[in-house]
């Protein structure tokens, strides 16, 4: 089976180490299906609601909702055992290496869209500075990597050689 590129960035963002085929697209579609249908109400909403009553906070919580369903298609494709990584022990320490850089590109990616949210969000308002998209991106990040890493390391599941 070919991959397209839209398989292959599902396989990338969502770290899917299991073969892709046709059960594993089929799951991944379903998970997908479910979270975008909630987030695209809830964001309708929100961001309707934004527009009419004029409250700021509810870009935040519309961004919130918008993490929450990336978490959501996340442990389902985690549960589904989509993201299982099997290695020997000699393989361990470059599994894990791998993993680190992997969490940091993943950690990178998730500040600066992060950070290009708010950046979207406060030039629509009027107000726009650079020191807080960049730091709250940043922070986000960091802590998008840290449990990325650490998540990641619990799936290892060490096989005999």
């Amino acid at each position: 089976m070919k991959k397209t590129w839209q398989d292959r960035l599902v396989v990338y963002w969502w770290g899917i180490k299991q073969p892709y085929d046709e059960h594993a697209r089929a799951e991944v579609g379903r998970i997908s299906t479910i979270a975008l249908l909630f987030l695209v109400l809830v964001e309708f909403v929100l961001l309707m609601s934004l527009t009419f009553f004029d409250q700021q906070w509810l870009g935040f919580v519309a961004l919130l909702v918008l993490v929450a369903a990336m978490q959501w298609v996340a442990m389902g494709i985690k549960k589904a055992g989509l993201t299982t990584i099997e290695a020997t022990t000699n393989e361990m320490s470059t599994v894990l290496k791998q993993l680190k850089w992997e969490s940091i590109r993943r950690g990178l990616v998730f500040g600066v869209v992060i950070a290009a949210m708010i950046v979207l969000l406060d030039a629509s308002k009027g107000d726009f500075f650079w020191t807080d998209p960049l730091w709250l991106g940043g922070v986000t990040g960091l802590v998008y990597m840290v449990t990325n890493y650490y998540a990641r390391k619990g799936e290892i599941k060490v096989i005999d050689e």
